[in-house]
């Protein structure tokens, strides 16, 4: 039985009832903890408070310039449109204007939650030639599925979708490719 003492949810027994407001554990009513879509913006986009999947939806490319992002790889685009999204390995490669197909694709798809299966809840993520496409892509690298991934690139529409392209630097573990603008080059 719960009860209001003084403002305060309680059960019978003198237990207190608690909302977090942490966005990776509330449902915000879908009763679905964990893999819910917050209706505001909780990062700057800074290294330190990264942008997350989520909140590069919710900014709609409306940010120019490169910002911090922080989310999970889960799947790719095989195709020209996001709906061609792929979320279980194998993983395809992409296919060439000639029909040949890559050993590789050219872009990621980043969520919130690293069991995101929705295309629409995903953010895509090009890849350019390079470090980045080589150690990224998910046809090469299928272990990197459900991985937490650090990257640094520019909030535009990707796939018609808002995207991150361009991206400069990504660090997925202790592992990193390309160059961190927070690190001085010698």
């Amino acid at each position: 039985k719960i009860k209001n003492f003084k403002g305060t949810y309680e059960t019978s027994n003198g237990a207190y009832i608690w909302k977090s407001t942490n966005p990776l554990l509330t449902d915000n009513g879908s009763g679905n903890p964990g893999n819910n879509n917050p209706t505001e913006v909780v990062g700057d986009g800074s290294m330190e408070n990264p942008y997350t999947a989520n909140d590069v939806l919710l900014l709609n490319n409306s940010n120019a310039g490169k910002y911090w992002v922080k989310a999970y790889i889960v799947g790719q685009i095989n195709g020209k449109s996001i709906s061609n999204a792929e979320f279980d390995a194998p993983f395809s490669g992409s296919t060439n204007d000639d029909g040949s197909v890559n050993d590789y694709n050219t872009n990621i798809l980043i969520a919130l939650s690293e069991t995101e299966a929705n295309s629409s809840n995903c953010v895509p993520v090009q890849l350019p030639s390079g470090a980045l496409r080589t150690n990224l892509n998910l046809v090469q690298n299928p272990d990197l599925d459900g991985k937490e991934i650090l990257i640094y690139g520019s909030l535009e529409a990707y796939f018609g979708a808002a995207g991150i392209k361009n991206p400069d630097y990504a660090k997925v573990g202790d592992k990193e490719w390309g160059v961190n603008p927070n690190v001085e080059q010698v």
